[in-house]
């Protein structure tokens, strides 16, 4: 998903079936997403806006990287074990 943001002079704008010039805006984030919905006009008129927050530790990834970081320190704790052998 990309960032998108909409300028007034854009003529491809999302036209509303009663003719309304309507800009959508999203904030992605790490955590969340915010969406802004507004009429291009003078002045401008926010149609509605929201946020959607990601839990923490909520994705598989999170459980991948974890039990991958424990094998990489297990991995150093050995390697560095065996080159103190060697240098005594």
């Amino acid at each position: 998903m990309t960032k998108k943001t909409s300028d007034p002079s854009d003529k491809t704008m999302n036209k509303a079936s009663d003719g309304i010039m309507l800009g959508i805006h999203l904030d992605i984030g790490h955590k969340s997403i915010g969406w802004a919905v507004n009429e291009v006009s003078t002045p401008i008129v926010f149609k509605g806006c929201g946020t959607l927050l990601f839990e923490k530790d909520g994705c598989l990834a999170s459980d991948r990287r974890t039990n991958r970081r424990q094998r990489r320190h297990v991995r150093s704790i050995r390697q560095r074990i065996e080159r103190m052998k060697e240098l005594l």
